[in-house]
Protein backbone atom coordinates (compact mmCIF):
# COMPACT_ATOMS: atom_id res chain seq x y z
CA UNK A 1 0.00 0.00 0.00
CA UNK A 2 1.35 2.93 -1.07
CA UNK A 3 0.18 6.24 0.98
CA UNK A 4 1.21 9.63 -0.72
CA UNK A 5 -0.63 11.88 1.81
CA UNK A 6 -2.26 12.39 4.92
CA UNK A 7 -5.90 12.94 5.69
CA UNK A 8 -6.90 14.83 8.82
CA UNK A 9 -10.16 16.16 10.06
CA UNK A 10 -11.94 17.40 13.07
CA UNK A 11 -13.70 14.62 14.97
CA UNK A 12 -17.27 15.69 15.32
CA UNK A 13 -17.65 14.90 18.84
CA UNK A 14 -15.51 18.00 19.59
CA UNK A 15 -13.51 16.55 22.55
CA UNK A 16 -10.58 18.44 23.48
CA UNK A 17 -7.05 16.33 23.87
CA UNK A 18 -5.74 15.63 27.08
CA UNK A 19 -2.60 16.71 27.60
CA UNK A 20 -2.47 19.62 24.85
CA UNK A 21 -6.43 20.99 24.99
CA UNK A 22 -6.35 21.24 21.61
CA UNK A 23 -9.28 19.73 19.42
CA UNK A 24 -8.87 15.65 18.70
CA UNK A 25 -8.67 14.92 14.94
CA UNK A 26 -9.71 11.85 12.98
CA UNK A 27 -6.71 10.75 10.52
CA UNK A 28 -6.74 9.03 6.83
CA UNK A 29 -9.57 6.36 6.71
CA UNK A 30 -12.06 7.64 9.67
CA UNK A 31 -11.87 11.32 8.14
CA UNK A 32 -12.58 9.79 4.84
CA UNK A 33 -15.73 7.87 6.33
CA UNK A 34 -16.56 10.94 8.91
CA UNK A 35 -17.27 12.81 5.39
CA UNK A 36 -18.54 10.67 3.42
CA UNK A 37 -21.66 10.45 6.63
CA UNK A 38 -21.57 14.01 6.81
CA UNK A 39 -22.25 14.34 3.24
CA UNK A 40 -25.20 11.39 2.92
CA UNK A 41 -27.12 12.72 5.81
CA UNK A 42 -27.33 16.25 4.57
CA UNK A 43 -30.73 17.39 4.24
CA UNK A 44 -32.62 19.85 1.84
CA UNK A 45 -32.13 22.48 3.82
CA UNK A 46 -28.64 22.38 5.64
CA UNK A 47 -27.25 24.23 2.76
CA UNK A 48 -29.04 26.96 1.32
CA UNK A 49 -29.22 27.77 -2.48
CA UNK A 50 -27.99 23.61 -3.26
CA UNK A 51 -30.91 22.08 -3.91
CA UNK A 52 -29.21 19.64 -6.12
CA UNK A 53 -26.45 18.93 -3.61
CA UNK A 54 -28.71 16.82 -0.85
CA UNK A 55 -28.79 12.94 -0.68
CA UNK A 56 -32.42 12.85 0.42
CA UNK A 57 -31.87 9.92 2.51
CA UNK A 58 -34.86 10.38 5.00
CA UNK A 59 -37.28 11.46 1.91
CA UNK A 60 -37.19 7.42 1.31
CA UNK A 61 -37.43 6.03 4.81
CA UNK A 62 -41.09 6.28 5.47
CA UNK A 63 -42.07 5.22 1.53
CA UNK A 64 -42.75 1.89 0.16
CA UNK A 65 -38.90 1.72 -1.65
CA UNK A 66 -38.98 -0.14 -5.48
CA UNK A 67 -35.91 -1.11 -7.70
CA UNK A 68 -36.12 1.75 -9.43
CA UNK A 69 -36.36 4.34 -5.77
CA UNK A 70 -33.28 1.94 -4.63
CA UNK A 71 -31.53 2.46 -8.22
CA UNK A 72 -32.31 7.05 -7.89
CA UNK A 73 -30.50 6.94 -4.19
CA UNK A 74 -27.76 4.76 -5.32
CA UNK A 75 -26.81 7.66 -7.65
CA UNK A 76 -27.41 10.07 -5.41
CA UNK A 77 -25.22 9.07 -3.38
CA UNK A 78 -22.52 8.07 -5.97
CA UNK A 79 -23.20 11.72 -7.71
CA UNK A 80 -22.76 13.55 -4.17
CA UNK A 81 -19.53 11.24 -3.05
CA UNK A 82 -18.11 12.65 -6.76
CA UNK A 83 -18.91 15.98 -6.33
CA UNK A 84 -18.01 16.77 -3.22
CA UNK A 85 -15.12 13.94 -1.69
CA UNK A 86 -12.61 14.15 -4.20
CA UNK A 87 -10.38 12.31 -2.13
CA UNK A 88 -12.07 8.53 -3.49
CA UNK A 89 -12.98 6.51 -6.45
CA UNK A 90 -16.83 5.51 -5.74
CA UNK A 91 -16.37 1.60 -6.70
CA UNK A 92 -20.24 0.53 -5.83
CA UNK A 93 -23.04 1.50 -3.84
CA UNK A 94 -25.53 -1.16 -2.56
CA UNK A 95 -28.87 -0.72 -0.67
CA UNK A 96 -31.15 -3.03 1.45
CA UNK A 97 -34.48 -2.04 2.22
CA UNK A 98 -35.69 -3.50 5.09
CA UNK A 99 -39.78 -2.87 4.88
CA UNK A 100 -40.98 -4.66 8.28
CA UNK A 101 -38.20 -2.62 10.25
CA UNK A 102 -38.78 0.57 7.92
CA UNK A 103 -34.98 1.18 7.85
CA UNK A 104 -31.97 1.40 4.58
CA UNK A 105 -28.60 -0.01 4.89
CA UNK A 106 -26.22 1.54 2.81
CA UNK A 107 -22.79 -0.29 1.66
CA UNK A 108 -20.40 2.01 0.20
CA UNK A 109 -17.19 -0.15 -1.33
CA UNK A 110 -14.59 2.86 -2.17
CA UNK A 111 -11.31 3.56 -2.70
CA UNK A 112 -8.97 6.24 -1.41
CA UNK A 113 -7.62 7.54 -4.28
CA UNK A 114 -3.66 7.75 -2.74
CA UNK A 115 -4.00 4.13 -1.43
CA UNK A 116 -4.84 0.64 -3.50
CA UNK A 117 -6.93 -1.19 -1.52
CA UNK A 118 -10.78 -0.92 -1.42
CA UNK A 119 -12.68 0.12 1.98
CA UNK A 120 -15.96 -0.07 2.57
CA UNK A 121 -18.68 1.90 4.95
CA UNK A 122 -21.77 0.29 6.16
CA UNK A 123 -25.11 3.17 7.16
CA UNK A 124 -28.00 2.06 8.84
CA UNK A 125 -30.81 4.81 8.53
CA UNK A 126 -34.35 4.27 10.24
CA UNK A 127 -34.94 1.78 12.60
CA UNK A 128 -33.44 -1.19 14.59
CA UNK A 129 -34.25 -4.45 16.74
Amino acid sequence: MRKTLKITDLSFDFRAHPSSGNLVLVEDKKAINQSIKTLIFLNLKDKFYNIDNTVGINDYLFENMSIVDADKLKENIKNILMKYEPRIEVDNVYILYNETLNSITVDIVYSIIAEDELNSLTLNFGTSK
